[in-house]
């Protein structure tokens, strides 16, 4: 959690040091902590360009057909906003550390 610290923390995945996180998945040398998160975000986030929505509170699923297609949230700066999912919603919760 220390490099993941040093390297801005989750607000800044574009800085964090993707070539160490390489060798050491070329090694299989992942934990249950930041090196398998941080292949997990990369891969699932940044390699995708999928934006991270930190201090941002869902507060009610948007239904369509019985099917959960997106959130309304609020903003740490108390912004309302929607957003809607294409291929799916991922609800995750909880702090790293």
């Amino acid at each position: 959690m220390n490099e993941v610290r040093g390297w801005g923390g989750l607000g800044a995945l574009p800085a964090w040091d993707y070539a160490l996180i390489a060798e050491r998945m070329g090694r299989d040398a992942r934990t249950w902590g930041e090196g398998v998160m941080g292949y997990l975000l990369k891969a699932a986030l940044v390699d995708r360009r999928i934006p991270v929505l930190l201090d941002t509170r869902a507060d009610r699923l948007i239904m369509e057909g019985g099917a959960v297609v997106g959130v309304e949230a609020e903003t740490g700066s108390g912004e309302r906003i929607a957003v809607r999912g294409r291929a799916g919603v991922l609800l995750a919760t909880g702090g790293y550390g």
